[in-house]
């Protein structure tokens, strides 16, 4: 009996210590800011993009913490603004590839580091909270009413729709969400597994101490992006998924649910995995035209409703 108890004394302890590390994780993600991009050789700012893009720097507070922001000129004149959000361990430096492709076909990109990422402070929620933060900024660049397309990937994609569901009547004309998916433990737990580190008895008991720090309860009340994306068609809100075909983060599964749920269009790029869909030209060429169509469509609604609103 005695040997028993220390055993399980020992299981309990380091059972313990697993679910505080994977919870402090999931709120910590790594930084990648400057210096990660030093380190690559990738560019740090969009004026080392090619073509080099002119954009202003200036910061949003929110939620108590100051949340910096790149606000790109884009290519098309009297475009439409969209606004782009990083995902999980990502930030403005590591969207740069896509702000440069998503600048060819709008009038504005902005660009944001969420709380615990890239230069922002605070912590990171999952996607919980961040939503707030998000409109914030969309309320600050949206200065002609005209509405904003919110650009989120992974985690992003989450808190774009979620931002699109709870935002203002008109603030939001369209969401175009790469790689998203329904519930916080599907990208952890592939995410984990990929890295070889255990997750079957830790993740669970993370997740809920996670959600109940954000707010949301142990059930992550109202974060099922497929409920979201419902919620987004019933405003009236386009939708548009990107989604690698091979992706192991956010399976292509979860993406299609997303789309049907909002009743959009699916784009899925064949051979392309869960970071990967603007690396390689072809790609990033099939990326850009839908996205560039649905801008497109989305403007003619817009342009069709200011009308009838006349």
């Amino acid at each position: 009996m005695h040997v028993a108890g220390i055993f399980a004394t020992g299981f309990g302890v380091a059972w313990a210590a697993g679910v505080w590390s994977t919870a402090r994780m999931l709120a910590r993600p790594p930084r990648r800011g400057y210096g990660w991009a030093l380190a690559k050789g990738r560019a740090s700012d969009p004026k080392e993009l090619e073509p080099s893009r002119e954009f202003e720097s200036w910061c949003v507070r929110s939620r108590g913490v100051d949340l910096p922001v790149w606000d790109v000129r884009g290519d098309v004149a009297g475009g439409g603004t969209v606004v782009l959000t990083p995902g999980w361990s990502d930030s403005r430096v590591t969207m740069l590839g896509r702000v440069g492709a998503l600048a060819r076909v709008s009038g504005r990109v902005v660009v944001w580091d969420p709380p615990g990422h890239g230069e922002s402070g605070g912590r990171c929620t999952l996607g919980a909270r961040e939503w707030e933060d998000l409109l914030a900024i969309a309320e600050r660049v949206d200065e002609d009413g005209r509405g904003v397309v919110l650009y989120g990937f992974s985690m992003g994609a989450g808190i774009s729709l979620a931002a699109a569901a709870r935002g203002r009547e008109g603030l939001v004309r369209g969401v175009i969400a790469e790689a998203p998916y329904r519930r916080p433990e599907t990208p952890a737990r592939n995410v984990l597994r990929r890295s070889g580190l255990p997750w079957r008895l830790t993740l669970p008991t993370a997740l809920w101490l996670s959600g109940i720090r954000a707010g949301v309860g142990w059930g992550w009340r109202g974060f099922d992006r497929g409920m979201l994306a419902d919620e987004v068609y019933r405003r009236g809100i386009g939708v548009l998924v990107l989604v690698g075909e091979e992706d192991p983060v956010c399976p292509l599964e979860e993406a299609s649910a997303v789309a049907m749920a909002g009743r959009g269009r699916l784009v899925v790029i064949p051979g392309a995995g869960h970071a990967d869909l603007w690396e390689d030209a072809w790609r990033v060429s099939a990326c850009v035209e839908a996205v560039r169509t649905e801008l497109k469509v989305w403007a003619g609604r817009r342009r069709e409703g200011s009308a009838g609103a006349h």
